[in-house]
C-alpha cells in the first residue's frame, strides 16, 4: 500500500491540543466569572432595596446582645441600613435585626390596595403613593389606573379584587375662588367608591394638605361626599399628606399600619417603623459656648408656642446644685439645655447663636409690633446673626400660605434678605414632632458652625499677630543693617560722611512719613537714606 502522508510542517500536534484545552479553560472560567458578577450585582440591588423596607418593632424585652463576629455584626449594619454610619450600639443592631414588613401572598390577579384618585389634581401624588408603598412594602401589588386599567366599565370589579381602597382626596377652586373637592366630583371615583362600599372593602382616606397643589379643607369634602356614603368614607380620621420627604415618611407608616389592620395580618397591633425616619436618629445635643441659643422677639405674636414646642423636644439633663435656670423643674424632672432669651439686650450677635422668627397670618400685620419687629430683623441682618424661620402650617394657629406672607412682608425686609435661608413648616401631630426635630437639627449645625467661626477667628487672631510681629522685627532688623551699611560706605555724589551723633532720628514707622526735599535740585529717584548733595552731608532726608 502507499505510505501515509506526511504530517503537515510547522504543526506539532500535542502542543495544538494543549492550547485548544487552556482556550476552553479559559472561556469557561470567563463564563462562571460573569455569571457570579451578575449574580453579586443583582444581590446588592436586593440589599439595597432591603435597607429601605418598613420594620417590625422589636419587643424590648427581647432586646439581648448576641455574641457577633465582626463580619456578621458589619453585615447585619449593611443589610439593615438602620444605623445611618453612626455608632453600632445595641439599639441599632436590634433594629438592624427587626423583621421586614411584608404583605401576604394572593393571587396574580388580585391586589393588596387600590389607589383612588382625581386625575385633575391627584394624578402625581397617586402615583408617588404607590412608588412609596412599594419602596416600603415588600412584595405588595397597588393597582393604579394609569397601570394596570384595561377596561373601564370593569371598575368595580378591580376594587372588589382588591383587599383595601385608598382614597386620595383633593381639590381646587371654583371660578369664584371658592374651595371644591374634585374627588367627589368625579364621576368614575364614586363608581370606585360605591362599589367600595357595597363589596364591604376597607376604605382609607389619604388628604393632600398643600394648598398650592389641591389641598382643601376636610370640611370641603364632607359637604361633597353624598349622605348614603359619609358613614362608611368618614368611619377612621384621614391621614394627612404632605409632599416633603421626612413628613412623607411619618404619613407612609400610618398607611402602612392602617394596611396591615386591614389584611388583617397577625400582630397588626404592633408598631413598625422606617429606617429612614428622622425621628430614629439621635437627638442633636446643642452644644454651644454662646449665653444663649437663640433670640425670640416679644414683638412676634405667638412666638412662645415654638420655643415651648422645642423646649420639650430638646435633650434633657438634670439641674446641678445652685444653678438658676429660666425655667425650674419643680418636680425634680431633667430640664432642657435649650436656652433662649427675649430681652433685647442679651441679643448682641456675640450671646445668641440665631433669631428665632415665627411666620404666620398676624406676624406682619400693620401695626407697631410689626415695625418693632421689623427694625430688630434689620438690626439682625446688618449684624450678620442667622434667621431661623418657622412657617405655621396649623389652621388653628393662624396658617397662612408662604405666597401671603410675603405679600405680608415690608419690602425694605425682603430687599435685605430675609427669606435668604428655607423655613421649616409646622404641623399638626403626629408629624409636629418631625417639625420640632427639624428645627433642632437645624440649630444645632448654626450652633457648631458659630463654635468653628470663633474658633477660627482666635486662630487667625493669633497668628496675625505672630506673623505681624516678626514682620516688623525682620523690617527693624533690616532697616539697622541698611544703616550700617550706609557708614561703612562714602556717600552719593561726593558727600561728606554723617557721624551717627549728628544724625537726625527719623519719625517711627506707625506714623506717616513727612516729605521733605532738598534745598536745591529737582526731586529725583534715590536710596531710601542719603545725604543731600549740597548740603555738605549735614542733613540726611527721607525720598517718599
Amino acid at each position: 500500500p502507499p505510505p501515509p502522508p506526511p504530517p503537515p510542517e510547522g504543526i506539532n500536534f500535542p502542543y495544538y491540543a494543549i492550547a485548544i484545552a487552556c482556550g476552553a479553560f479559559l472561556l469557561l472560567f470567563l463564563s462562571l466569572w460573569a455569571v457570579m458578577r451578575r449574580k453579586n450585582a443583582y444581590q446588592t440591588q436586593i440589599t439595597f432595596a432591603e435597607r429601605e423596607f418598613a420594620r417590625w418593632q422589636v419587643d424590648p424585652k427581647a432586646r439581648r446582645r448576641s455574641n457577633l463576629s465582626g463580619r456578621q455584626l458589619t453585615s447585619l449594619v449593611q443589610r439593615a441600613g438602620c444605623c445611618g454610619g453612626d455608632a453600632l450600639d445595641e439599639e441599632s443592631l436590634t433594629r438592624s435585626r427587626a423583621r421586614v414588613v411584608a404583605a401576604p401572598s394572593v393571587p396574580h390577579d388580585v391586589f393588596h390596595c387600590f389607589v383612588s384618585h382625581a386625575w385633575a389634581s391627584g394624578q402625581d401624588q397617586a402615583r408617588s403613593v404607590k412608588g412609596q408603598l412599594q419602596r416600603y412594602v415588600q412584595n405588595i401589588q397597588v393597582f393604579l389606573d394609569v397601570d394596570n386599567l384595561e377596561d373601564i366599565s370593569r371598575l368595580g370589579e378591580y376594587v372588589g379584587n382588591s383587599s383595601a381602597l385608598v382614597v386620595f382626596l383633593s381639590g381646587s377652586s371654583s371660578p369664584l375662588g371658592q374651595p371644591q373637592s374634585d374627588y367627589f366630583s368625579s364621576a368614575n371615583c364614586m363608581v370606585e367608591l360605591r362599589a367600595a362600599v357595597d363589596q364591604d372593602v376597607p376604605i382609607l382616606l389619604v388628604l393632600e394638605t398643600d394648598p398650592t397643589h389641591g389641598g382643601v379643607p376636610l370640611e370641603v369634602h364632607r359637604e361633597a361626599c353624598p349622605d348614603e356614603l359619609a358613614a362608611a368614607v368618614f368611619r377612621h380620621p384621614p391621614i394627612p399628606w404632605h409632599r416633603l420627604r421626612d413628613f412623607q415618611t411619618v404619613s407612609l407608616r400610618l398607611l402602612i399600619e392602617r394596611l396591615l389592620t386591614a389584611w388583617r395580618v397577625p400582630g397588626a397591633d404592633r408598631a413598625i417603623f422606617i429606617p429612614s425616619d428622622r425621628l430614629l436618629r439621635p437627638t442633636p445635643r446643642l452644644v454651644t459656648k454662646r449665653p444663649y441659643h437663640f433670640y425670640h422677639s416679644p414683638h412676634n405674636p405667638g412666638v412662645e408656642l415654638i420655643v415651648d414646642m422645642l423646649e420639650q423636644a430638646a435633650p434633657r439633663r438634670a439641674a446641678p446644685l445652685g444653678l438658676q435656670l429660666r425655667r425650674t423643674s419643680m418636680s425634680g424632672l431633667p430640664l432642657s439645655v435649650l436656652r433662649s432669651t427675649d430681652a433685647l439686650d442679651h441679643a448682641n450677635p456675640a450671646s445668641v447663636v440665631c433669631f428665632l422668627v415665627y411666620l404666620h397670618a398676624e406676624t406682619f400685620s400693620p401695626g407697631d409690633r410689626a415695625t418693632s419687629l421689623t427694625r430688630e430683623l434689620q438690626a439682625a441682618l446688618h449684624d450678620g446673626v442667622p434667621l431661623l424661620l418657622v412657617h405655621e402650617r396649623r389652621r388653628a394657629h393662624g396658617a397662612a400660605t408662604f405666597n401671603e406672607i410675603a405679600e405680608a412682608t415690608p419690602p425694605a425686609l425682603k430687599a435685605s434678605g430675609v427669606y435668604r435661608r428655607i423655613a421649616t413648616p409646622v404641623f399638626d401631630e403626629p408629624h409636629a414632632a418631625v417639625s420640632a426635630r427639624l428645627l433642632l437639627d437645624q440649630l444645632d449645625q448654626l450652633a457648631s458652625r458659630s463654635s468653628t467661626g470663633s474658633l477660627l477667628r482666635r486662630l487667625s487672631g493669633h497668628l496675625g499677630s505672630s506673623l505681624m510681629s516678626s514682620l516688623g522685627n525682620s523690617i527693624a532688623s533690616s532697616d539697622g543693617s541698611k544703616s550700617g551699611g550706609d557708614d561703612a560706605h562714602p556717600p552719593p555724589h561726593g558727600g561728606a560722611a554723617t557721624s551717627p551723633a549728628r544724625r537726625r532720628k527719623l519719625p517711627p514707622r506707625t506714623e506717616p512719613a513727612q516729605r521733605q526735599s532738598c534745598p536745591a535740585g529737582p526731586a529725583r529717584a534715590a536710596p531710601r537714606r542719603q545725604s543731600c548733595p549740597d548740603s555738605g552731608g549735614r542733613q540726611d532726608v527721607e525720598v517718599v
